[in-house]
């Protein structure tokens, strides 16, 4: 946490939340340290490694700590990022933006707009969107936390950086709010492939091919 604070991301106000509050007890024992140099997703086991484990439990990265909606199984990355923690400094920055809010659910940065797309169509039970997604929004990770049938939010986080978007649906009303922030306009990335799935008839997921060479590149059709 001193790096936080030093570097001026957390503010002293927050300080002792962050204290009382820490990161390993929402971790499961088994996640993925994102490698920013690298991109690439490290398996950490807590039973296996439990100082490598507790260094990166509160090391200032975005930790995977589920894939493909749960079905993954092993100790390799899966396809899509399903469930993470956020890199602290992401959190500790939006909490400091909350005293400069344009809207009153998010911060003062957050660009606002309106999308048309219905919250079925973000993957929650399209397997093909969800595969699409990893594809053309890389190094995202997406969480829905559902109120109702088709209500509730949809969030991507920039697993590289401090991007972020949520959009808001709610019951009766047709598409969602959107507010997004961060250098990547996340929401803009996911709204065009979401779209691009869609005008070309919600093709199944049987419909892609992917290669992945020796060297872990990976080629897609």
């Amino acid at each position: 946490m001193r790096s936080l604070l030093d570097s001026g991301a957390l503010g002293a106000d927050w300080a002792d939340t962050f204290r009382a509050v820490p990161r390993a007890w929402f971790l499961p024992d088994l996640i993925w340290a994102y490698d920013m140099g690298t991109g690439r997703s490290v398996p950490v086991s807590r039973a296996g490694e439990p100082d490598a484990w507790e260094r990166a439990a509160y090391a200032n990265v975005p930790l995977v700590t589920q894939w493909d909606d749960g079905r993954h199984s092993g100790t390799g990355p899966g396809v899509v990022a399903t469930s993470s923690a956020s890199m602290p400094s992401v959190v500790a920055a939006m909490l400091r933006d909350l005293d400069v809010p344009a809207h009153p659910d998010f911060p003062g940065d957050a660009v606002a707009s309106r999308t048309p797309l219905p919250l079925g169509d973000l993957g929650a039970r399209h397997e093909s969107v969800r595969f699409l997604r990893g594809l053309r929004v890389p190094d995202c990770a997406h969480v829905v936390n559902r109120t109702g049938e088709a209500a509730g939010k949809a969030w991507f986080f920039d697993l590289r950086g401090r991007s972020w978007a949520v959009a808001d649906f709610r019951e009766g009303e047709a598409g969602a709010r959107v507010h997004q922030s961060g250098p990547r306009r996340l929401w803009d990335e996911v709204e065009a492939a979401v779209t691009w799935w869609v005008g070309q008839g919600r093709p199944g997921v049987e419909r892609f091919g992917l290669a992945v060479e020796p060297g872990g590149r990976a080629r897609s059709w």
